[in-house]
């Protein structure tokens, strides 16, 4: 039987069970045949009937000569009937008696040939094995590895075992070590193996592991692609781990758009490249948008600020980008990390400074000069000592625009006491001229050198907005009407141009050896004023009249001017 069991298993037709059940089998019915065929045989006894006359026939008298010698050693021993039985007779009858009891052989009162053929029949099954095991003993170790094989599994079926790796699913930078180990509870086998599959080819690598009281590991040197593993142990398989491998991220493009203040009037700007210092006004808002060299995690990446603020980055793959509005000097260091989380932090934070330029209040200037409002005569000497000669007077009120007209403006006042007498007079002129007018009092400024009175006006029109007026400007406004008309804000191109538009820019030139006038200065005017009307929407009206043009060695200089306002 066992015979026919390898053959079977030979020709690999027997799986774990039927080998383990038939190999058992095939044992117990070997002891079962040794027991019912040898032992029995040699262990059966003479039937107690017949064992007095096998034992006569065998050696004749000898029960009667076994019953006289018994008699003879009592009667000695108890000391009866000495006398009458010699003693050399009874010491001769025992002796006779043990020499025929030793001559007995015992194997005649037994029938060994069924054990004769028993015991054959089992050497020639050993000789049958030895001489296999000598003719193929491959075969034979390959039996005895795959009954232990089979027997393990029935052991593993029965009794299962259970799997504990290490580390499971986790993400690595990309070149750095990992180990991957296995606990097996319950193992009865040797060894495992780890079965590693190439995420991105395919490709499967096993390695077969040793385990030391139950446990297995393997190390990797340096991690370059993701992969997923298992262990396997004999039929039975462990979970699947995932090995992700990823890299640290870096900022490889970034760019900076700075949005100024709507008032500024200049458009956005875009700068790109890594900057250690971004400069821009207060008020400007700035869109910072980079790429990075791998995906990133949308909630560890950030931005942390000087004083110690995070700001959080719109993240969109291994794109992101933030904004912030740079109202104080400040520090931004963009921090990001790899899509995995933690342990793929960037490892040079990016870090840039910004630098905040307040900003000042707007003024236009258009060559105004020292002035003061007085209100006394002494007031107005002083000042005009103050500022030098020669001066000039001219009323202030709401109610009178042409001051020239009604005796509002004098002219040339070379000494205090003529300023005092001015101030007197002038007040009289426009008491009696105009009764109701309100006086504010008397503006006086330092006398402007002679020079081409021009008219500088804005005003904001309900379809264009802020429109803007240059011309001859003085007593020539009314009477010539020589101005041209642009559009607020307006470029230095375009102011020059509203200049050069007006007939009057012959004498601005120089006409007929006269002295020309500071053109760019004059342009620049026209550029300021058209600013300031855009920048500030409460002004209805704007008019500077004159503005009288000197050389372009002297420049230009406000004589009057007028602003009108919306109410708030």
């Amino acid at each position: 039987m066992l015979l026919v069991w390898f053959v079977l298993d030979w020709l690999k037709l027997l799986s774990a069970w039927p080998r383990v059940a038939i190999f058992g089998l095939a044992c117990v019915a070997c002891a079962a045949a040794f027991a019912a065929r040898l032992v029995p045989a040699m262990a059966r006894r003479v039937r107690p009937e017949r064992e007095a006359l096998v034992v006569e026939a065998l050696h004749g008298n000898l029960d009667n000569l076994l019953i006289g010698a018994f008699q003879l050693g009592m009667e000695k021993a108890l000391g009866r009937g000495v006398e009458r039985h010699s003693p050399l007779l009874g010491e001769a009858l025992v002796r006779s008696a043990q020499e025929k009891l030793l001559e007995i052989q015992p194997r005649h009162l037994v029938d060994l040939k069924r054990a004769r053929r028993a015991a054959t029949g089992a050497c020639v099954i050993v000789a049958a094995w030895l001489a296999l095991a000598l003719a193929a003993p491959g075969a034979v170790l390959e039996r005895k590895a795959r009954l232990r094989d089979g027997w393990l599994a029935v052991l593993d079926a029965l009794f299962p075992v259970t799997f504990v790796i290490e580390p499971g699913d986790t993400a690595v930078v990309k070149g750095a070590p990992i180990t991957l180990s296995v606990t097996v509870k319950g193992a009865r086998r040797p060894g495992v193996v780890l079965v590693m599959t190439d995420s991105e080819s395919g490709v499967r690598t096993n390695v077969v592991l040793s385990l030391q009281s139950g446990r297995a590991s393997h190390a990797i040197d340096a991690v370059e692609r993701t992969f997923s593993y298992f262990f396997a142990y004999a039929s039975r398989t462990s979970r699947a781990g995932t090995i992700s491998v990823g890299e640290r991220p870096e900022i490889s493009a970034i760019s900076y758009e700075l949005v100024y203040p709507a008032y500024v009037g200049q458009p956005p700007r875009t700068l790109t490249g890594r900057m250690s210092r971004l400069q821009a006004l207060a008020g400007t808002s700035i869109l910072v948008s980079f790429a990075a060299t791998t995906e990133l995690h949308p909630d560890l990446s950030r931005v942390e600020w000087l004083e110690g603020d995070r700001q959080s980055i719109t993240i969109n793959g291994r794109f992101g980008h933030f904004a912030f509005v740079a109202d104080r000097p400040n520090r931004a260091t963009i921090m990001l990390t790899g899509r995995y989380g933690p342990g793929f932090e960037m490892s040079r934070p990016l870090s840039f400074e910004v630098a905040v330029e307040k900003d000042q209040p707007p003024t236009v200037a258009l060559g105004v000069r020292k002035d003061k409002l007085v209100m006394f005569a002494d007031e107005a000497a002083a000042f005009a000592d103050e500022v030098g000669y020669p001066v000039v007077l001219r009323v202030v009120s709401p109610q009178i625009v042409h001051k020239w007209d009604v005796g509002g403006v004098v002219l040339g006042l070379a000494s205090a006491e003529e300023v005092r007498q001015a101030f007197d007079a002038t007040l009289d002129r426009i008491t009696r001229r105009l009764p109701d007018a309100q006086i504010h009092g008397v503006l006086v400024r330092r006398e402007i050198p002679s020079g081409y009175e021009l008219i500088l006006g804005a005003k904001r029109d309900p379809v264009f907005g802020p429109t803007l007026m240059f011309g001859l400007g003085g007593i020539y406004v009314e009477l010539f009407a020589d101005v041209t008309f642009g559009l607020a804000p307006i470029g230095r191109a375009g102011a020059c141009r509203m200049v050069q538009q007006v007939k009057a820019y012959r004498l601005l030139e120089g006409a007929r050896g006269g002295p020309p006038a500071d053109v760019a200065g004059i342009a620049e005017c026209v550029v300021r004023v058209g600013q300031l009307v855009s920048d500030f929407e409460r002004i209805a009206e704007l008019d500077v009249n004159p503005l009288i043009a000197g050389p372009a060695g002297i420049g230009n200089a406000v004589a009057d001017v007028r602003i009108r306002l919306d109410p708030p």
